[in-house]
């Protein structure tokens, strides 16, 4: 069972390995996501890493700054790629009422996580799935000519919405994480364990909200 000390009332959780790294831009975008968030009560992003190379410099990292909204990174050390079994590590290291899993390489709009806390609910999954920005426009956002902080309208432009849920955001209650016990740990690599997810919350009859505001 996942136990939390429910002082927060959210914690975001992502896999790693080898993917976020601090001189690339689609991680440092992601970091900035975070933390230009509206929402106005804590929560927290915890990064769980398995076998990264660059681990020491990203503990580093987050334990040497002082961020307004906390970041760590804890390692939990394994031969092959789980996401499944990162993201319930994570859950059961998690301070939030809420948890949800996601991704290190997505750039969240500034009121993705207030809209997410005002729709869930109890015995709820929140559902968010990744819409794919094309080259284009990302070639723009990473050259400085077009800002997703003031102008994320503009960046909607030339987005693909991913057919599946997978590599998104699920978020729900930690009464509901331990109601379906998580994500089956079994599955490694990534992706199969989303579409795993979905169907065991349907079995134990929790509801399943959709939210499309991934970039």
């Amino acid at each position: 069972l996942f136990r939390s000390p429910l002082y927060m009332k959210l914690t975001i959780v992502a896999s790693n390995r080898d993917r976020l790294k601090l001189n690339d831009n689609a991680s440092q975008w992601f970091l900035k996501s975070i933390q230009w968030q509206d929402y106005n009560e804590s929560f927290e992003l915890i990064i769980v890493d398995s076998n990264s190379e660059n681990y020491e410099d990203l503990k580093d990292y987050f334990s040497s700054n002082n961020f307004r909204i906390p970041m760590k990174i804890i390692q939990h050390k394994m031969d092959l790629f789980s996401r499944a079994e990162l993201n319930n590590v994570g859950i059961r290291n998690s301070s939030g009422q809420w948890v949800g899993c996601t991704d290190v390489d997505l750039l969240y709009a500034r009121d993705f996580v207030s809209t997410v806390m005002k729709i869930a609910e109890n015995n709820c999954l929140i559902e968010s799935r990744t819409m794919y920005w094309k080259q284009p426009l990302v070639d723009k956002i990473y050259k400085g000519e077009l800002d997703p902080y003031n102008n994320i309208n503009s960046c909607k432009i030339g987005k693909i919405l991913k057919r599946t849920t997978a590599g998104g955001f699920q978020c729900m209650h930690m009464d509901s994480w331990n109601k379906i016990q998580g994500y089956d740990s079994r599955y490694r690599v990534w992706g199969s364990e989303d579409q795993d997810l979905l169907k065991r919350v349907q079995m134990a009859g929790v509801k399943k909200i959709e939210e499309r505001r991934v970039g």
